[in-house]
């Protein structure tokens, strides 16, 4: 978990360095509700709720690179394409770290049962669509 918790500091310095290398302005987005919406379902008893937090991790993790790809084959810049290539090529299967970890409190057909619920309902969101597109919630 350190792991990615360094890789993502870094990947996220690393964007901020860019985008200011490019002029563009870092700012506060407001957030459109995806992640809010998602945390509703998060259970209150232990260990559903552990799972569930760990669970929703691996499904906002999934969309992260799922959007860096789009990025990297949408964009015209060359340099912002391959920074978000990188990220795709570098570390695409972390989402999998979290379900891994969700294992060790429920059997794994418990875990799959939960995450075909909680996918479920992310793919009802992202289907409704309304908010402006962001890179996360």
């Amino acid at each position: 978990m350190s792991n990615l918790i360094t890789q993502k500091l870094s990947r996220f310095q690393q964007m901020r360095e860019l985008i200011n290398s490019l002029g563009i302005g870092f700012r506060r987005q407001q957030p459109i509700g995806y992640d809010k919406r998602l945390k509703q379902l998060i259970v209150n008893k232990e260990p559903g709720r552990v799972v569930d937090r760990l669970l929703i991790s691996a499904l906002q993790e999934a969309r992260s690179y799922e959007r860096f790809a789009l990025i990297a084959e949408k964009i015209e810049d060359t340099t912002i394409a391959q920074r978000y290539l990188t990220f795709v090529e570098n570390d695409p299967k972390n989402y999998v770290t979290f379900i891994d970890l969700a294992k060790d409190y429920q059997d794994e057909l418990t875990i799959s049962k939960r995450l075909d619920e909680l996918a479920a309902y992310e793919a009802s969101l992202i289907n409704e669509g309304g908010a402006k597109p962001r890179l996360h919630s």
